[in-house]
């Protein structure tokens, strides 16, 4: 019995807790709290990055010896330059082939030295083939061209030292164009019902130079004996074309600064002797005559003018032994101011008196005839007469400085000539140019597809800011092209790798909008940074790219009177 009271007591009590437990209250689940987040910084307000300061353009210095003060690109088809001093031939000086703009990239890719001057890449509307040295350089058509194409697909320039060599191969046919006839083959040529002959303006100077660097040319008077024992009457006669005309200053008729009544030097070999004496050499003296090799426009047959020359010197005691060299050896040897008399000539650049005077007597000018700085008066006449705007004050300035050059005998003018060109009658498109380079893109002949054409010396290189003949011009017209250019066949400045430009009223900056799309010859884009490219490299002799052929970038000089920091 105690045994099932205990069993029926603990059920009882099983029951009542179940009882219990179901009438609880139940403990409510507790509501989840977020955990809390981490703090997110605020986004900051992005600042833009403080501007590099644009440099200060440096204000103009008159009394620099550079005509630039600073470039500047504007954007990416704009180009601002600014000058330390007004230059009224500085569009003309823009124009001219030795500132056609190249491929930063080939420049680059030869270090801006090196074999550079023997691969051209430009935007013109030929581009580079090949170069055999003294026998052919080869142009194409580069069907790249943002203008219009070139008539005739290929050019070859053909080196025949002869004159009458060519004139011989151009009545064959063996090629289709000559440059620089001999005087005698000119009234052949002109009978000859196959051929055509056309001349070009006598915008050109032979002169003999004196370098008064070298004893005994360091007295005037012996200058002044040299000038008045040349017979240039005689040498125009017995050497050149009716066209032809002695010269009696440097300036050429038909280019401004050309004076009408200056003192110049008449035959008067008595006179010659005379002064000879006075200066202590009454039995004369000894030495060198450079005579050039190869034949210009002002000098068509330099062998037989240098003999002429040199005759006329021994008759009034001076004895001069004839020396020459290749024509690029020549031209350095002359400028390094190495030789002691010496024949060379100019062509006109562009039509004003500053391309021929301040480039043989300016600041910019190279050592031919001596120091330039030993006439500051000269210097100061020069940079006056470049920045004078009345023609009729500039040409003042002109008659003084043509009048002291004569005076001071610091090289002897003997000619200006209308040098001859010729091609065969089929040939249409030809412009004689006034400087002596003729736009050979606008030249075809039914039925062909290549000219071929002779002249007398061969290019001395291609890297055409660096170079100072002109055969290298003539090819570098061709491939290349400046921000503005010369209507083909006149002096007037038209529209190149520029579409338009303006100027400031003081005439000290100069702004020159860019065409779009243009291409070099390897494929890149011509635009603002590669017009800054080349120009910084021509101006600043701190650009390592400023290596060149030779390293003299003696146009740069001539035009602009020095260069960076100058």
């Amino acid at each position: 019995m105690k045994g099932y009271r205990l069993l029926g007591f603990v059920t009882v009590v099983a029951l009542a807790l179940a009882m219990l437990a179901s009438c609880a209250t139940p403990t409510p689940t507790p509501t989840p709290v977020p955990p809390t987040p981490t703090p997110v910084p605020p986004t900051p307000t992005p600042v833009p990055p403080t501007p590099t300061p644009k440099p200060a353009v440096p204000p103009p210095n008159p009394e620099a010896k550079s005509l630039f003060r600073y470039i500047e690109k504007i954007d990416d088809y704009t180009v601002k330059f600014y000058l330390n001093r007004m230059d009224v031939a500085f569009l003309q000086k823009m124009a001219f082939n030795a500132f056609g703009i190249a491929s930063p990239e080939n420049v680059k890719k030869f270090g801006g030295g090196g074999d550079l001057f023997k691969n051209p890449v430009g935007t013109g509307p030929y581009k580079f083939v090949e170069w055999k040295p003294e026998d052919r350089i080869v142009l194409e058509r580069f069907d790249g061209y943002w203008g219009e194409k070139a008539k005739t697909k290929t050019v070859v320039f053909r080196v025949i030292k002869e004159a009458t060599a060519r004139f011989l191969e151009l009545q064959a046919g063996t090629v289709d164009g000559i440059d620089n006839m001999a005087p005698d083959d000119i009234p052949v040529a002109q009978k000859d019902p196959n051929i055509q002959v056309f001349f070009r303006p006598k915008f050109n100077i032979g002169y003999l130079g004196i370098n008064r660097a070298h004893k005994p040319f360091d007295d005037v008077r012996v200058r002044q004996a040299v000038g008045y024992a040349i017979n240039k009457k005689a040498i125009v006669e017995s050497f050149y074309p009716p066209t032809a005309e002695v010269a009696t200053q440097f300036i050429p008729p038909g280019i401004f600064g050309h004076s009408k009544d200056v003192p110049s030097f008449e035959y008067d070999p008595e006179k010659a002797k005379k002064l000879l004496a006075e200066a202590g050499y009454p039995k004369g003296f000894k030495t060198t005559l450079w005579v050039m090799p190869v034949s210009r426009g002002y000098y068509p047959v330099p062998d037989k003018i240098g003999e002429a020359i040199q005759a006329q010197l021994k008759a009034v005691g001076i004895d001069a032994e004839i020396v020459t060299y290749d024509w690029g050896t020549y031209l350095d040897k002359v400028a390094a101011g190495e030789a002691d008399l010496f024949m060379l000539g100019w062509m006109a650049d562009y039509a004003d008196a500053t391309n021929f005077l301040d480039v043989f007597f300016g600041k910019g000018a190279d050592m031919s005839f001596g120091d330039p700085n030993d006439f500051p008066e000269l210097l100061s006449l020069l940079d006056k007469g470049a920045s004078t705007l009345d023609p009729v004050e500039r040409q003042k300035i002109y008659d003084e400085a043509n009048k002291f050059i004569f005076e001071k005998a610091i090289a002897i003018p003997i000619v200006h000539n209308s040098s001859a060109i010729a091609y065969r009658k089929e040939w249409t498109g030809i412009y004689p140019d006034p400087f002596s380079n003729e736009a050979l893109w606008l030249v075809e002949a039914p039925g062909k597809d290549t000219l071929i054409y002779g002249r007398s010396g061969d290019s001395v290189g291609l890297d055409c800011a660096d170079e100072t003949d002109g055969e290298s011009f003539w090819v570098c017209k061709q491939v290349f092209e400046q921000l503005v250019a010369f209507k083909p066949g006149t002096t007037e400045v038209i529209p190149g790798l520029a579409e338009r430009w303006e100027v400031s009223p003081d005439g000290l900056e100069w702004t020159f909008y860019l065409r779009k799309g243009v291409k070099f010859h390897d494929g890149t884009d011509f635009n603002a940074d590669a017009v800054i490219f080349n120009f910084e490299r021509w101006w600043d002799k701190a650009n390592p790219y400023h290596k060149g052929h030779t390293g003299d970038f003696f146009y740069w000089s001539y035009f602009f009177g020095g260069f960076k920091g100058e």
